[in-house]
């Protein structure tokens, strides 16, 4: 089996003010001879594969490994070089390594999350009208008009932003994490977007960032109006622990109804700020 004998680590550098690129070579020796050489180089343990990162410059990758015959029979060197030039003329989304001055990569995902809710699907508060029936006793029992509310899976469509980034984002998560969007931002109304997370993660002794910004939609129309992560809250019957009889919800844009009102329980930040989307 073929064998590494000797690394020559930076055998050379080159760096541009936009690229980097950097090339190590690996002797080999105990291969055999003959028209599988190169592919037996190729194939040795311990040999960067195509698309590996560097070890010490996360930013770059390899592109290009090349089999030289050194003369022996038995012998060659492969020369490894990595780069954060992508082929098709950039970095960040074309699929290789980002640099700072790449867009954010983005990952969208949906799944479904219980909740209960005492509005049907056009915004309309459920009410059960008020009734009278006979009992077991042979008695007139007459119920009260009643609100109530019903367990459903509501959709919850999340989207996550990755990009590589100058400054430790600690300050960005004190800021925007757990907060809703003060104004209309990636097709969603104020308060549609909650941001759940702001993580980063470096391997440069701070130089460079590797940060990922997750956020989580919520839809629901009430009145006509898009309320986001806002809460209807409805005033409850003491004596049966119920909703009030006679509740109403708000109408349009007011703030509160009868027995009921609206809920801003997030803190709003202003998302365009943050250059994402």
């Amino acid at each position: 089996m073929s064998t590494i004998k000797k690394i020559i680590e930076g055998a050379s550098v080159r760096q541009t003010t936009t690229s980097m690129e950097i090339a190590d070579v690996y002797y080999l020796d105990d291969l055999s001879p003959g028209e599988q050489m190169q592919e037996d180089a190729l194939a040795t343990p311990g040999v960067p594969q195509m698309g590996d990162y560097h070890p010490r410059q996360s930013t770059l990758k390899v592109q290009s490994r090349e089999v030289e015959a050194t003369g022996g029979q038995f012998s060659a060197t492969v020369r490894v070089t990595y780069s954060n030039q992508q082929p098709s003329g950039g970095g960040g989304n074309s699929g290789g390594p980002q640099t700072p001055d790449d867009p954010a990569r983005v990952s969208v995902g949906a799944t479904v999350q219980q909740a209960e809710r005492d509005f049907d699907a056009a915004g309309i508060q459920i009410i059960i009208p008020a009734w009278s029936t006979t009992n077991a006793d042979n008695k007139a029992v007459t119920y009260p008009r009643q609100t109530r509310s019903v367990p459903v899976l509501v959709p919850q469509v999340t989207r996550r932003y990755t990009r590589i980034e100058t400054a430790d984002p600690q300050s960005l998560a004190m800021a925007y994490v757990g907060r809703v969007n003060s104004y209309r931002w990636n097709n969603g109304e104020a308060t549609t977007w909650l941001c759940t997370g702001i993580n980063g993660e470096t391997d440069d002794d701070g130089l460079t960032w590797t940060v990922s910004y997750d956020f989580q939609y919520q839809t629901q129309i009430v009145s006509g109006l898009e309320r986001g992560w806002q809460i209807i809250v409805t005033a409850i019957d003491p004596a049966t622990g119920n909703p009030a009889d006679g509740a109403e919800p708000p109408v349009g844009a007011q703030p509160s109804g009868l027995g009921t009102r609206w809920v801003s329980a997030y803190n709003i930040a202003d998302f365009r700020n943050l250059n994402l989307a």
